[in-house]
């Protein structure tokens, strides 16, 4: 496991909710508590539909919407990485994404990426200038992937994944469930920053799937390849702000990593911008 795939881990026991596991009616099952309005949403309005589907996340049993509070079926085996970079998982998200928003003013999580965003990473990173203005530069035309009224996980993250004991894959916290383009599902599952060759890898495999399983029109895949890389930028920014934010006890470790990654990775992209 690199430094990126650690800090993946990290940043997701940052959440608010409490997550424990109870007994109930006999059966070991997790409560969450609060849920957010925007992982309630999933779970009342979008959960069934995609189970019928064969997109699956975790069997409720107990939602009290009042009470903020969610019991849910208990996944017993964590995924890694590399079993999340199957054609099944590829299709999976097609088929979420396959899935238009009826009602935007719904609570979705709101994702976006400011310039005063990307100045508080940077200051964080001291980056020499050339991958800096990279950086300035993808945000400036960063619209696009948020942009659009298609369903998407929002957190694809290899630790929002398990398996049950008959072998699905299920995926779970839909606290940052949002619309815009694949390539916010599709960047987290390529370890660390990855490069071009990998962007187009993906943007080919899940090409693949979407039209497979949808009738939506495909996007380019030159178009998305650039949009993968995009998303890894804007990641970087959402990471290193949550790191200083919270005062995470290895931001430094992490903060030298992205150092270390970043400059190269600034030159091999610039092509795709």
């Amino acid at each position: 496991m690199d430094e990126g795939e650690k800090l993946v881990t990290e940043l997701a026991r940052l959440g608010k909710a409490s997550v424990r596991q109870i007994m109930l009616g006999g059966k070991t099952c997790i409560e969450k508590q609060p849920v957010s309005e925007t992982e309630l949403l999933f779970y009342q309005h979008y959960a069934d539909r995609l189970n019928a589907r064969g997109i699956f996340s975790p069997a409720i049993t107990a939602l009290d919407a009042d009470e903020k509070r969610i019991v849910m079926e208990l996944i017993p085996h964590a995924v890694e990485l590399a079993e999340l970079q199957t054609p099944a998982v590829f299709q999976h998200l097609a088929g979420i994404h396959a899935m238009e928003v009826e009602d935007p003013s719904l609570p979705f999580y709101r994702a976006y990426w400011t310039k005063e965003a990307t100045v508080s990473a940077l200051a964080a990173l001291a980056l020499p200038p050339k991958p800096a203005d990279i950086f300035h530069a993808v945000q400036v035309q960063s619209a696009v992937i948020f942009a659009g009224n298609r369903l998407l996980t929002g957190d694809s993250n290899p630790g929002n994944w398990g398996r049950r004991a008959n072998g699905e894959l299920v995926q779970f916290d839909w606290e940052r469930l949002t619309m815009g383009c694949p390539s916010i599902d599709l960047a987290p599952l390529i370890k660390g920053m990855g490069n071009p060759a990998q962007y187009e890898a993906y943007a080919g495999q899940y090409l693949a799937c979407r039209r497979r399983v949808s009738d939506v029109p495909t996007i380019a895949p030159e178009t998305l390849v650039s949009h993968i890389a995009m998303a890894k930028a804007w990641i970087v920014i959402e990471v290193v702000n949550i790191l200083v934010s919270s005062r995470h006890r290895d931001s430094a470790m992490y903060l030298d990593w992205y150092r270390q990654q970043l400059p190269t990775w600034c030159d091999e992209i610039a092509g795709l911008l």
